[in-house]
């Protein structure tokens, strides 16, 4: 089994808990690109069987992650502190579809892969460095800052047509 799995055929009744800190969560691919080194990264997760082949799954998380400012485009960094409930299952019936994630390859679950579409799906679709954040004025990167654009059609006022 890999650092990267939790084999659910292990899991004792009553549940069992699993924590990774900052100097494994930084060896894994998955998460990788989506972490800044931080000693303070943790995750838990509280996984436990409830009926058959489905698990209830408590977990939280302390991670700082990269981010790109919507508006200004810098990179910055962000700590994201969350606390999620979610049940997986390692078959469906049909009709049992709603409100499980399906676990394939078995039993073997993969925590990681789980945890960077979490953090994927949970990121702000417009997340900003800081709330009074100004947006960058394309014009100037293109042309210099010593450069006054007035209006879009300056550059258009020595146009000429043959006639």
């Amino acid at each position: 089994m890999k650092k990267n799995e939790i084999d659910l055929n292990l899991i004792a009744t009553s549940g069992e808990e699993f924590s990774f800190l900052s100097s494994e969560l930084q060896k894994l691919h998955e998460l990788g690109e989506l972490l800044i080194k931080d000693e303070n990264n943790t995750v838990r997760f509280f996984i436990r069987p409830i009926d058959g082949p489905h698990y209830e799954i408590e977990f939280n998380y302390r991670l700082k992650c990269e981010r790109q400012c919507s508006r200004c485009g810098q990179e910055f960094s962000k700590v994201v502190t969350q606390t999620h409930k979610e049940y997986l299952s390692t078959s469906l019936s049909e009709g049992e579809e709603q409100g499980f994630h399906l676990v394939e390859n078995s039993k073997h679950w993969m925590w990681a892969e789980f945890l960077r579409q979490t953090l994927e799906l949970e990121a702000p679709y417009q997340e900003l460095c800081k709330s009074d954040c100004k947006p960058v004025d394309v014009r100037v990167i293109l042309e210099g800052e010593k450069t006054k654009i007035n209006s879009p059609f300056e550059g258009l006022k020595n146009f000429k047509t043959k006639k």
